[in-house]
């Protein structure tokens, strides 16, 4: 296979705690092609970090290589997802003075740099540093601020960090299949891109992506990310309870939750009755109401759902969720979660779908409009559309950064690209 280049290819590996799954991409005239797509099992994560470095690799080398057989491409570089509950983030502001009092791409730069010089705890890492505004002199609330006379600029950014062997373990995971790591990027952030709307993020909205291991979530307001957490609950615990629960290998626990499983235990349909066949120690077949399922999965999600309340409260964010809350994973499709979101936080909600494509995005779409992509796609559309989230940290690969450009190379190329048009 030919072996792409940076110029045309872009690929993003979403590593789950128990899937991986690979998108490549190829910009093309008209935007970009989805050209490849795999998916694998994946064993050796526990509440998204990678506890197993050798199943972790098998995973990854299964999905890129469905994904490079359906494209004919082989993959050199790609970006990579990161969750856990190692993840924090902070608002940071900064200031700089302005030269030649006129705003130029320097200053903004320096500005966000600025900003980010905070001290970090030992053993951590930026994965992103995101503006939320700028303001010049007693000028606020801007998103474009190049151009603007004035003496001084300020900033306000969302800076999300991680555990650095959190990420060097993920980076080690690629490098081992040859696969240099272009950027890590926060799962939400990048399920943002294709499951809400423009106008959501710019009223206010709550993304919660209810992975296997962890449920991670962003707060969008004015087209700016200002909020993002971890909550260190997953669908594979509500597997694991119902295992207990029905006295049954977690196996058939999994399947029985995507098969029956409601949200809670008043949904309707809560009379109708399951056949369990014989299995693990049951030593004999078990007839139950689907209303049991609702009262063992619902404490789970109301815990999920009540820490992110509480987080947003104790922000101060509650009043800028106008939007509500937008849920994407794959325990998202629960029937009956939607509901019950609605009643814990008191907000609008809906299960998302991929609905933010355009007709410049081509190839294999149907391959990758199931939700459970949308963490990898976006992350290529992310790229592609040269998004502020690009910003991200420089992974330290056992190769040397692609054309020594580096995280404020890549910066400044967006700074130019986004701003210098408006």
């Amino acid at each position: 296979m030919a072996r792409g280049r940076k110029s045309d290819l872009i690929t993003a590996i979403d590593i789950g705690t128990e899937s991986v799954r690979c998108v490549i991409a190829e910009r093309t005239e008209a935007g970009l092609d989805i050209i490849g797509v795999g998916k694998a099992r994946s064993t050796g994560l526990k509440r998204g970090v990678v506890i197993n470095i050798d199943s972790t690799v098998s995973a990854i080398r299964s999905a890129v290589e469905a994904a490079e057989l359906m494209s004919g491409r082989e993959v050199a570089e790609a970006y990579c997802s990161v969750t856990g509950s190692h993840i924090a983030s902070k608002n940071q502001a900064g200031m700089v003075s302005v030269k030649n009092n006129e705003v130029k791409p320097d200053d903004v730069q320096r500005c966000l740099q600025q900003a980010r010089t905070c001290k970090l705890d030992e053993g951590r890492g930026y994965v992103h540093v995101l503006p939320i505004e700028f303001s010049v002199d007693d000028n606020p609330g801007l998103q474009s601020p190049l151009g603007i006379a004035g003496v001084r600029l300020e900033t306000r950014v969302h800076m999300i960090t991680a555990a650095r062997a959190a990420m060097d373990n993920i980076i080690t995971c690629c490098n081992r299949e040859g696969i240099r790591v272009a950027g890590l990027v926060f799962s939400p952030l990048a399920a943002s891109e294709v499951i809400l709307h423009e106008d959501e993020k710019e009223l206010g909205v709550i993304l919660a992506d209810i992975g296997a291991g962890t449920t991670d979530f962003v707060v969008w307001h004015n087209g700016s990310v200002i909020q993002s957490g971890v909550v260190n609950i997953g669908g594979k615990q509500i597997s694991d309870e119902l295992a207990v629960a029905l006295r049954t290998p977690r196996a058939e626990a999994e399947a029985v939750k995507l098969k029956h499983a409601v949200a809670m235990a008043s949904a309707p349909g809560d009379d109708e009755v399951i056949r369990l066949p014989m299995a693990g120690i049951r030593k004999q077949d078990l007839e139950i109401k689907r209303a049991l399922l609702g009262e063992v999965i619902e404490p789970t999600l109301e815990e999920i759902f009540t820490s992110i309340g509480t987080r947003i409260r104790e922000a101060g964010h509650q009043e800028y969720v106008s939007a509500g809350i937008v849920l994407t994973g794959g325990t998202a499709l629960i029937p009956g979660i939607d509901t019950l979101a609605h009643q814990i936080l008191g907000v609008n909600a809906r299960v998302g779908d991929v609905v933010n494509l355009d007709s410049t995005v081509g190839g294999v779409t149907s391959a990758v409009t199931d939700a459970s992509f949308a963490v990898a796609l976006g992350m290529v559309l992310n790229v592609a559309r040269e998004r502020p989230t690009e910003v991200v940290s420089t992974p330290r690969n056992t190769a040397s950064d692609r054309n020594g450009e580096g995280w404020w190379g890549r910066f400044r190329k967006w700074l130019e690209d986004a701003f210098v048009s408006h």
